[in-house]
């Protein structure tokens, strides 16, 4: 299931961790270790990529399949993707995001996985691709 989520960012990073084995992909820069202390003991169950570049998300998401087999996932995190650096080519930025959002619609017939929706490109890609958004 592709759930979309509008909801903050920390909020988000919650999702992670009532689910064993879960992968953040935070593109947000946001992860705080400190502010998710009471999940102390579940930090060696979930697996954290910062990712600050369009470019290195999108490779990212094509390597999914293969992280979801080798770490056993159960659940992956997208934190809102609002300011990820790009060369502001509007034709490419759109290609990149259309193949993100497929990929994560393949990928989601085996595993579900949360996107945090916090602007309006990424509302237009939710309401296209999330089979529920919240």
């Amino acid at each position: 299931m592709l759930l979309g989520l509008q909801r903050k960012n920390q909020e988000l990073l919650r999702e992670a961790f009532i689910e064993e084995n879960s992968l953040i992909i935070d593109v947000a820069q946001c992860i705080n270790p400190y502010a998710l202390e009471e999940f102390y003991e579940s930090f060696e169950r979930v697996y954290v990529i910062e990712v600050e570049l369009l470019y290195k998300f999108k490779k990212v998401i094509e390597q999914l399949e293969t992280l979801i087999q080798k770490y056993a996932l159960k659940k992956i995190i997208i934190t809102n993707y609002k300011h990820l650096f790009d060369y502001n080519n509007k034709v490419e930025k759109e290609h990149i995001l259309t193949h993100i959002w497929l990929r994560m619609k393949e990928l989601s017939t085996q595993i579900q996985i949360v996107v945090g929706i916090s602007s309006a490109t990424q509302k237009k890609y939710a309401q296209t691709y999330c089979d529920i958004i919240r």
